[in-house]
């Protein structure tokens, strides 16, 4: 999920507010969930987020901006898949450093016994 909130910087119709009006959060599938602040709480659903601006950005007259909170889906996987590679890096060199840790005191035990 990619969240996001609705900002308002003027109320046309009165219901709403200013300020963050609502909280929101669009799905993989592009599907978008909004939860209203205001008095009258509620739940909506649209087929996307180009349909929720168009149906509540009033043409532009109330200011109404789209801010998001978290990246483009796009750009969380290839981070994501990045930390995996990174990790297995880690933990490759996690591993040769034991391996250089056990000849190390393989070399003290036999300079012992000799």
């Amino acid at each position: 999920m990619r969240r996001f909130y609705l900002k308002r910087m003027n109320d046309v119709s009165g219901v709403s507010g200013t300020g963050i009006i609502a909280l929101g959060c669009e799905f993989p599938n592009g599907l978008v969930a909004l939860s209203w602040k205001s008095e009258y709480q509620s739940i909506t659903f649209f087929q996307s987020i180009s349909v929720l601006e168009t149906i509540h950005s009033h043409n532009g007259k109330d200011q109404t901006k789209i801010v998001w909170v978290d990246e483009k889906f796009e750009d969380l996987e290839v981070k994501a898949k990045e930390l995996k590679e990174k990790e297995k890096e880690e933990q490759e060199l996690e591993e040769l450093i034991e391996m250089e840790k056990e000849e190390e005191e393989k070399k003290k035990e036999e300079q012992n016994n000799a």
